[in-house]
């Protein structure tokens, strides 16, 4: 049985995929795509093809936040995918070659060991193995979240065309699909009509990307051409500060979630008795005696009022968040409205200012025309310097928002 701390590293590992194989063309449900990302995360750079590697049942588990304890369920279900992964199917390649893969060449069980053994297939050789360029790396963590299966892609898709300079920078980055190529490339059959296709696969993925990624934030916008839609243009921008980190903890929980509420209620009470019962005992004792499992007695160790005060302390730093957020938004709303009136001014005020010194320095001659120069000049050095100021406003105020430090809604005037 895996612990607490096994699961997190777990989590924190790289998956490394060629940008050719996330953009090809194939259809896997959830649970097939976390199985196939959680063995690819288990690659090691120096690692050589036709390796075997193997996977404890019980750890990719509960690194997917799966209920281990639930009958033999999920070990059916594990044996059942693995097969299916193993089945050669086309996929079409972005070159729009095709080709018979399959994902995984072999797998062996080892009855009553909880452990399975798989290699790669041959085919995803050169997609998975000494990568050097146009490739794409994120965590585990990433991914796990989501629960619909199309989000899963779309953040492979979407993050392939991205950086991670760019992700770091949170520069906002453009990707445009055409309908046909995003139903080619996630195979989709169903859903003929454009608002079934937005409705049940880009708006579902969109949303759950956005609600637990603490990496990314899409938005889309629909183009037609006459009255079909014929493009889906994405915009993809970064989280920062308390949006990335409400997102991480969303995250968590949600991993988390079932094994949580299955185990908590029964578990606490039983842990608390047996620390009465044992002042000095230790979690390896506990787990001995009890026969409640290494993760249990991990996860839930701490005695329930250090919990409460931990609990009540995570909710304080919340609200004082959300305060902060509030107050980062009134300062940039404010910032907008000045960048409006700064807009304006050049744009249209500024012009007509110049235009009528220039007239008056046309027009006249002698003192009176080196008097208008000395005013354009002084014009434009001050048009200067309100610009250089708003751009040092502008970049301090980014900087706040990336360390996360803007304390109230205080702004010059």
């Amino acid at each position: 049985m895996t612990d607490g701390l096994t699961t997190n590293k777990d989590r924190e590992m790289y998956v490394v995929k060629s940008n050719d194989l996330i953009r090809s063309r194939y259809n896997l449900t959830t649970q097939q795509q976390k199985i196939i990302i959680f063995a690819i995360s288990k690659i090691k750079a120096n690692d050589r093809p036709g390796q075997w590697y193997e996977i404890s049942i019980d750890e990719l588990c509960a690194a997917c936040g799966l209920d281990i304890d639930a009958g033999g369920f999920y070990y059916r279900t594990i044996k059942r995918d693995l097969k299916e992964l193993t089945a050669r199917l086309w996929i079409t390649l972005p070159d729009k070659s095709e080709a018979t893969i399959a994902w995984i060449s072999d797998a062996r069980i080892i009855p009553l060991s909880g452990k399975v053994y798989i290699k790669f297939h041959e085919a995803l050789e050169e997609h998975l193995f000494w990568l050097q360029s146009c490739y794409t790396q994120y965590k585990l963590y990433e991914v796990l979240s989501f629960h619909n299966k199309y989000a899963i892609r779309f953040y492979e898709i979407l993050r392939s065309y991205i950086t991670r300079e760019e992700i770091e920078s949170g520069q906002e980055r453009e990707k445009s699909f055409s309908v046909a190529e995003l139903r080619e490339m996630m195979k989709i059959e169903t859903y003929p009509q454009w608002g079934e296709f937005e409705r049940n696969v880009i708006r579902k993925a969109v949303e759950e990307i956005n609600k637990y990624s603490d990496v990314m934030r899409v938005s889309y916008d629909a183009y037609k051409i006459g009255r079909r839609v014929e493009r889906v243009n994405f915009i993809v921008t970064s989280p920062r500060g308390v949006e990335a980190y409400v997102s991480r903890q969303e995250a968590k929980s949600r991993i988390n979630g079932s094994r949580q509420s299955i185990k908590a209620e029964e578990v606490i009470p039983r842990i608390k008795s047996w620390r009465e019962a044992h002042p000095n005992g230790t979690r390896a004792n506990c787990i001995k005696e009890t026969g409640i499992t290494k993760y249990a007695v991990y996860r839930y160790w701490m005695d329930t009022e250090e919990t409460e005060r931990k609990i009540e302390e995570t909710k304080e730093k919340i609200a004082a968040s959300d305060k902060r957020l509030e107050a980062a938004r009134q300062i940039q709303r404010k910032l907008e409205s000045k960048a409006e009136q700064l807009t304006m001014m050049i744009n249209e005020e500024a012009p007509q200012v110049a235009g009528k010194i220039l007239e008056k320095i046309n027009n006249s001659e002698g003192e009176e025309k080196k008097a208008a120069e000395d005013e354009l000049h002084s014009f434009m050095d001050n048009l200067r310097l309100i610009t250089e100021e708003w751009t040092k406003t502008l970049k301090e105020n980014e900087s706040r928002w990336r360390l996360g430090t803007l304390q109230d809604a205080e702004t010059g005037e």
